[in-house]
Formats: structure tokens, sequence, C-alpha cells
């Protein structure tokens, strides 16, 4: 039996040439499971967190200390496309990693009656590669794009280092893309969930960096599963594109109990310069 799917259209907002992706998806899709589509249509690697703004309310992963900066969020599990439809909702917009702050926007496009023999969600067409992670947000993919496209760029070797690979602004590697969202697709739900439980143990943690510069003495925030690794990345040049060129020590770190966790924490953590401002204090010698 066929089901009822929406053809949805993605636009990473600010980027020119614009990176869009097209999809054909269940009615019965909700908001956590699109989150997780977009990061496989658009190569993010789920390493932040993130929100949907649909009207007024925002849904994402709720978390206590939502209270203290005044934000109420609902659980993106809790909520279907079908139902957005139903009120009448065909436009809204989805953000990733609030320190780049990619922001999507989510079209429905139309809706019809899915093909018996098609497992969904599908992938239909896309143009331009999404940024990479810890890129800097738009301003730091245009400098990233200058610097890698042009072999004389001072900075073309040491970002391409930092990458990994080479990166083809045009090449979306479709194939690739094909393959992930059908194996998406064909996910059991156990399976589904037992990845999730798994995921969720798994501990977390969250650190502050220092770093002393001729004028000023610099921090950063971030979240990872292994502050060793993390640390060493950061020193050379192969973590945030914000840390490069630094000389990082660890002067603060929280372990949590799982990553989404962890990631909330880093969310609250970077918004408490009072912290922040003690830390680097202690960590210079000049007390609280």
């Amino acid at each position: 039996m066929s089901e009822t799917v929406a053809r949805i259209r993605i636009e990473l907002e600010d980027t020119d040439p614009l990176v869009w992706r097209e999809l054909d998806l269940p009615m019965s899709t909700t908001l956590a499971a699109l989150h997780d589509i977009i990061q496989v249509v658009m190569d993010w690697w789920d390493y932040h967190l993130y929100e949907f703004v649909i009207g007024d309310k925002i849904y994402g992963e709720p978390h206590p200390d939502d209270e203290i900066y005044e934000r109420k969020v609902y659980k993106a599990k809790a909520i279907r496309l079908g139902t957005l439809l139903d009120r009448d909702v065909r436009a809204f917009v989805y953000v990733y990693d609030f320190g780049d702050n990619w922001r999507h926007r989510i079209t429905v496009e139309s809706v019809r009656q899915g093909d018996a023999d098609t497992e969904y969600p599908k992938f239909i067409a896309g143009a331009r590669r999404a940024p990479p992670e810890d890129v800097g947000g738009i301003t730091g993919f245009e400098e990233f794009l200058e610097a890698v496209s042009d072999p004389e760029h001072e900075d073309h070797e040491r970002l391409l280092e930092w990458y990994g690979k080479p990166f083809d602004p045009e090449d979306i590697d479709e194939r690739s893309l094909h393959v992930s969202i059908n194996d998406f697709a064909a996910r059991a739900a156990p399976e589904a969930s037992r990845r999730c439980a798994q995921k969720a143990v798994v501990t977390g943690f969250v650190y502050v960096l220092g770093s002393r510069t001729a004028s000023r003495y610099r921090t950063y925030v971030g979240w990872t599963l292994d502050l060793e690794r993390r640390l060493a990345e950061h020193n050379s040049g192969t973590g945030a594109k914000s840390t490069r060129g630094s000389v990082w020590t660890l002067i603060y770190a929280e372990r949590w109990p799982s990553r989404i966790e962890a990631m909330r924490r880093e969310w609250h953590l970077k918004r408490d310069r009072s912290l922040r401002q003690r830390l680097a204090r202690s960590a210079q010698g000049l007390g609280r």
C-alpha cells in the first residue's frame, strides 16, 4: 500500500550560488527524523545542536536550562510533517550549529500519493556542496572557497589539509547521496531506535580552551567525545576554523552522560560570559 508523500525543498540561506536539495518524504516523518535526513543530504556530521523555527515556536531537544534563557523548546520527535500541513504550515526554518548558524529554508512544494514500490525518503535533486563543519559560517565558507579554489592563495594548502581532501563546490556526489538516503529509508525502526539508544549513552565533554595573544586572552568553548584528541586538533589547525593559528590550553572541562547533553551544555556555556571571564582570569593567575 502506498503512502502520502511531500516534495520538500531545502535551501541553505545566504549561499550564492545557492546550496539546495529536493526530497520526497512520508507525511509521517517527524521533525527529529527530518533533522537526521537533512544531516545526510547536506553531509553534515550531526555534531551540533539544531532547531526548527515554525511560526513563533521552536522545536528541537528541550533542556532544563532553557528556562534560564527564556526559551521554550518543544520536542521535535513529537510533531510530524503531516501535522504541520494540517495546520497549513508549508514553509519553516531549520537551524543547525548555533555558532556557524546554518539556516535552511524548508518549503513543501507539493503533496501526492507515493509509489507503492518506492522506499521513502527519496533524494530527487540538488546543487552545490554544503559547507564543511566548523568552517565559520557564511563568511568563513566564502573565505574557504576562495582559498581552496586558488592554488596560489596563501591559505590554499593549509585549508585543504584542514578539510582533509579536495573540495569541489559543484560536486554534490549525487550517487553517494542516493545510496545514503536509500540506506536511511531502508532502516528498520527497531534498529534505528537501538542506534539512538547506543548514541545516548556515549559520554560527552564540554570544554573551555584559553589562548594568550599579544593584545588579549581568548577563550573557546566546544564539546567532544575525546578531550585529548580534540585539543590536539585545535593546536594542529584541524579543529574549528576560529581556533586556527593559536596555541590553546585546556582551562576547564565538564563530563556529561550523553553527547546531546554535552551539546546542550555547550550552547549554554558559550553564553555564560561571566564564567568564561572568571576562567580566563584564573588561567592568567589574576584571581577571580
